[in-house]
Protein backbone atom coordinates (compact mmCIF):
# COMPACT_ATOMS: atom_id res chain seq x y z
CA UNK A 1 0.00 0.00 0.00
CA UNK A 2 1.85 3.00 -1.05
CA UNK A 3 0.94 6.57 0.53
CA UNK A 4 -1.02 8.13 -2.38
CA UNK A 5 -3.49 4.89 -1.85
CA UNK A 6 -3.96 6.10 1.39
CA UNK A 7 -4.63 9.43 1.32
CA UNK A 8 -6.70 8.82 -2.17
CA UNK A 9 -8.59 6.07 0.43
CA UNK A 10 -9.18 7.79 3.77
CA UNK A 11 -12.20 10.17 3.71
CA UNK A 12 -9.79 13.15 3.43
CA UNK A 13 -5.96 13.99 2.70
CA UNK A 14 -4.13 13.38 5.88
CA UNK A 15 -0.47 14.38 6.33
CA UNK A 16 2.32 12.58 5.42
CA UNK A 17 3.23 11.74 9.25
CA UNK A 18 0.30 10.55 9.85
CA UNK A 19 0.06 8.44 6.09
CA UNK A 20 3.45 7.12 6.61
CA UNK A 21 2.00 6.16 10.17
CA UNK A 22 0.32 3.49 8.72
CA UNK A 23 2.29 2.02 6.69
CA UNK A 24 4.59 1.66 10.00
CA UNK A 25 1.65 0.43 12.10
CA UNK A 26 -1.42 -0.90 10.03
CA UNK A 27 -1.68 -3.59 7.70
CA UNK A 28 -3.44 -1.77 5.58
CA UNK A 29 -5.16 1.91 5.29
CA UNK A 30 -8.53 0.71 6.76
CA UNK A 31 -6.61 0.93 9.72
CA UNK A 32 -5.79 4.39 9.95
CA UNK A 33 -8.99 5.66 8.41
CA UNK A 34 -10.63 3.88 11.81
CA UNK A 35 -10.14 6.45 15.01
CA UNK A 36 -11.42 7.22 18.37
CA UNK A 37 -12.66 10.58 19.32
CA UNK A 38 -15.26 12.17 21.14
CA UNK A 39 -17.65 10.47 19.02
CA UNK A 40 -16.59 7.24 19.39
CA UNK A 41 -16.58 5.63 15.83
CA UNK A 42 -16.26 1.92 16.29
CA UNK A 43 -15.49 0.94 12.90
CA UNK A 44 -14.86 1.90 9.36
CA UNK A 45 -18.30 1.03 8.39
CA UNK A 46 -19.89 3.40 10.97
CA UNK A 47 -17.70 6.35 9.85
CA UNK A 48 -18.43 5.28 6.31
CA UNK A 49 -22.82 5.43 6.83
CA UNK A 50 -22.19 8.91 8.89
CA UNK A 51 -20.81 10.41 6.56
CA UNK A 52 -22.66 8.67 3.16
CA UNK A 53 -24.72 12.16 2.61
CA UNK A 54 -23.13 13.02 -0.42
CA UNK A 55 -24.78 11.58 -3.98
CA UNK A 56 -22.34 9.42 -6.29
CA UNK A 57 -22.39 12.17 -8.69
CA UNK A 58 -21.35 14.58 -6.00
CA UNK A 59 -18.50 12.67 -4.71
CA UNK A 60 -16.81 12.11 -8.08
CA UNK A 61 -16.88 15.49 -8.66
CA UNK A 62 -15.52 16.31 -5.65
CA UNK A 63 -12.76 13.89 -6.55
CA UNK A 64 -11.91 15.54 -9.53
CA UNK A 65 -12.36 19.05 -8.25
CA UNK A 66 -9.44 18.26 -5.40
CA UNK A 67 -7.57 16.45 -7.84
CA UNK A 68 -7.40 19.32 -10.15
CA UNK A 69 -6.95 21.73 -7.17
CA UNK A 70 -3.76 19.12 -6.10
CA UNK A 71 -1.98 19.86 -9.69
CA UNK A 72 -2.89 23.85 -9.54
CA UNK A 73 -1.08 24.14 -5.96
CA UNK A 74 1.97 22.24 -7.18
CA UNK A 75 2.20 24.51 -10.54
CA UNK A 76 1.84 27.65 -8.61
CA UNK A 77 -1.30 28.33 -9.88
CA UNK A 78 -3.50 29.34 -7.61
CA UNK A 79 -5.61 31.60 -9.06
CA UNK A 80 -6.93 28.80 -10.83
CA UNK A 81 -7.43 26.49 -8.41
CA UNK A 82 -9.61 29.12 -6.48
CA UNK A 83 -12.90 28.64 -8.43
CA UNK A 84 -12.64 24.79 -8.33
CA UNK A 85 -12.12 25.06 -4.03
CA UNK A 86 -15.32 27.04 -4.11
CA UNK A 87 -17.23 24.37 -5.90
CA UNK A 88 -16.17 22.04 -3.58
CA UNK A 89 -17.19 24.21 -1.08
CA UNK A 90 -20.72 24.83 -2.33
CA UNK A 91 -21.15 21.14 -2.37
CA UNK A 92 -19.98 20.12 0.80
CA UNK A 93 -22.18 23.33 2.60
CA UNK A 94 -25.35 21.97 0.35
CA UNK A 95 -25.23 18.33 1.99
CA UNK A 96 -23.61 18.83 5.18
CA UNK A 97 -23.80 21.19 8.26
CA UNK A 98 -21.92 23.97 8.75
CA UNK A 99 -19.66 22.81 11.26
CA UNK A 100 -19.23 19.25 9.86
CA UNK A 101 -15.40 18.41 8.89
CA UNK A 102 -16.13 18.26 5.63
CA UNK A 103 -17.63 21.41 5.56
CA UNK A 104 -14.77 23.18 7.71
CA UNK A 105 -11.75 21.30 5.60
CA UNK A 106 -13.15 22.96 2.80
CA UNK A 107 -13.90 26.43 3.88
CA UNK A 108 -10.38 26.33 5.22
CA UNK A 109 -8.86 25.01 1.99
CA UNK A 110 -10.65 27.58 -0.24
CA UNK A 111 -9.86 30.52 2.23
CA UNK A 112 -5.50 29.52 1.98
CA UNK A 113 -6.44 29.54 -1.62
CA UNK A 114 -7.48 33.33 -2.14
CA UNK A 115 -5.05 34.00 0.18
CA UNK A 116 -1.59 32.67 -1.71
CA UNK A 117 -3.12 33.28 -5.08
CA UNK A 118 -2.69 37.14 -3.98
CA UNK A 119 0.82 36.81 -3.16
CA UNK A 120 3.42 37.94 -5.40
CA UNK A 121 4.39 35.61 -8.63
CA UNK A 122 7.54 34.69 -6.72
CA UNK A 123 5.84 33.95 -3.19
CA UNK A 124 3.29 31.73 -5.17
CA UNK A 125 5.91 29.40 -6.78
CA UNK A 126 7.76 28.93 -3.09
CA UNK A 127 4.71 28.16 -2.00
CA UNK A 128 4.03 25.47 -4.33
CA UNK A 129 7.60 24.33 -4.23
CA UNK A 130 6.10 23.10 -0.57
CA UNK A 131 4.57 20.22 -1.88
CA UNK A 132 7.68 19.46 -4.31
CA UNK A 133 9.50 19.56 -0.42
CA UNK A 134 7.24 16.75 0.55
CA UNK A 135 7.02 14.73 -2.44
CA UNK A 136 11.42 14.46 -2.07
CA UNK A 137 10.54 14.03 1.62
CA UNK A 138 8.12 10.83 1.07
CA UNK A 139 11.31 9.32 -1.41
CA UNK A 140 13.86 10.02 1.00
CA UNK A 141 11.67 8.46 3.89
CA UNK A 142 11.12 5.18 2.13
CA UNK A 143 14.68 5.11 0.87
CA UNK A 144 15.72 5.13 4.85
CA UNK A 145 17.17 8.43 4.36
CA UNK A 146 15.76 10.12 7.32
CA UNK A 147 18.10 13.17 7.70
CA UNK A 148 17.42 14.23 4.38
CA UNK A 149 13.70 13.50 4.76
CA UNK A 150 13.81 15.74 7.84
CA UNK A 151 15.43 18.72 5.64
CA UNK A 152 12.70 18.45 3.30
CA UNK A 153 10.21 18.51 5.61
CA UNK A 154 11.29 20.99 7.86
CA UNK A 155 11.46 23.18 4.35
CA UNK A 156 8.07 22.96 3.57
CA UNK A 157 7.22 23.93 7.03
CA UNK A 158 8.96 26.80 7.03
CA UNK A 159 7.33 27.82 4.06
CA UNK A 160 3.81 27.42 5.14
CA UNK A 161 4.80 28.97 8.06
CA UNK A 162 5.90 32.04 6.25
CA UNK A 163 2.82 32.53 4.11
CA UNK A 164 -0.02 30.53 6.21
CA UNK A 165 1.08 31.62 9.81
CA UNK A 166 2.02 29.83 12.92
CA UNK A 167 -1.65 28.60 13.46
CA UNK A 168 -2.94 27.45 9.58
CA UNK A 169 -4.13 23.65 9.87
CA UNK A 170 -1.80 23.49 7.13
CA UNK A 171 0.78 24.18 8.77
CA UNK A 172 0.15 22.20 12.03
CA UNK A 173 -0.08 18.99 9.54
CA UNK A 174 3.82 20.35 8.09
CA UNK A 175 4.46 20.29 12.00
CA UNK A 176 3.40 16.91 12.38
CA UNK A 177 5.42 15.59 9.07
CA UNK A 178 8.77 17.27 10.99
CA UNK A 179 7.93 16.06 14.46
CA UNK A 180 7.68 12.37 12.72
CA UNK A 181 11.14 12.62 11.35
CA UNK A 182 12.39 14.37 14.49
CA UNK A 183 11.55 11.11 16.37
CA UNK A 184 13.15 8.99 14.06
CA UNK A 185 16.17 11.04 13.95
CA UNK A 186 16.70 10.88 18.06
CA UNK A 187 15.03 14.08 18.87
CA UNK A 188 12.38 13.11 20.94
CA UNK A 189 11.53 15.86 23.22
CA UNK A 190 11.15 18.17 20.21
CA UNK A 191 9.16 16.12 18.45
CA UNK A 192 6.91 15.48 20.91
CA UNK A 193 6.19 19.27 21.76
CA UNK A 194 6.13 19.96 17.59
CA UNK A 195 2.85 16.80 18.11
CA UNK A 196 1.73 18.72 20.71
CA UNK A 197 1.86 21.86 19.64
CA UNK A 198 -0.18 20.48 15.91
CA UNK A 199 -2.56 19.07 18.33
CA UNK A 200 -3.65 22.02 19.68
CA UNK A 201 -3.92 24.27 16.63
CA UNK A 202 -5.93 21.01 15.16
CA UNK A 203 -8.16 21.17 18.16
CA UNK A 204 -8.67 25.15 17.85
CA UNK A 205 -8.90 25.40 14.34
CA UNK A 206 -10.90 22.38 12.57
CA UNK A 207 -12.24 21.44 16.19
CA UNK A 208 -12.11 18.42 19.00
CA UNK A 209 -14.21 15.84 16.50
CA UNK A 210 -12.14 16.43 13.20
CA UNK A 211 -10.95 13.02 11.93
CA UNK A 212 -7.67 14.55 11.94
CA UNK A 213 -7.19 15.16 15.71
CA UNK A 214 -8.95 11.72 16.20
CA UNK A 215 -6.21 10.30 14.06
CA UNK A 216 -3.76 12.11 16.67
CA UNK A 217 -5.63 10.76 20.01
CA UNK A 218 -5.59 7.73 18.52
CA UNK A 219 -2.06 6.88 18.33
CA UNK A 220 -0.93 8.29 21.87
CA UNK A 221 2.63 7.36 20.81
CA UNK A 222 2.95 9.90 18.51
CA UNK A 223 2.78 12.39 21.61
CA UNK A 224 4.98 10.09 23.65
CA UNK A 225 8.51 11.51 23.39
CA UNK A 226 10.40 8.78 25.26
CA UNK A 227 12.77 6.52 23.13
CA UNK A 228 10.76 3.00 23.43
CA UNK A 229 7.48 4.09 21.77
Amino acid sequence: MTLSAIRRFCPRPLSASIAILALSLFSSAISLCVFSSSRDYADLDVLLVSDSVLSADDESRVDSLEAQIEDHEKDATFVEAVPLAMEVHQIVSRNYSGDHWRVIDARVHLEALEQVSKLPRSDQDEMASAYSSEDQAYASYAQGQYDEALVQYRKAYEIRLKYLGADHPDTAQSMQDTAMLLKVTGEYERAGQMYRDALEILREKLGPDHPDVGVMLSNPGTLDTSKSN
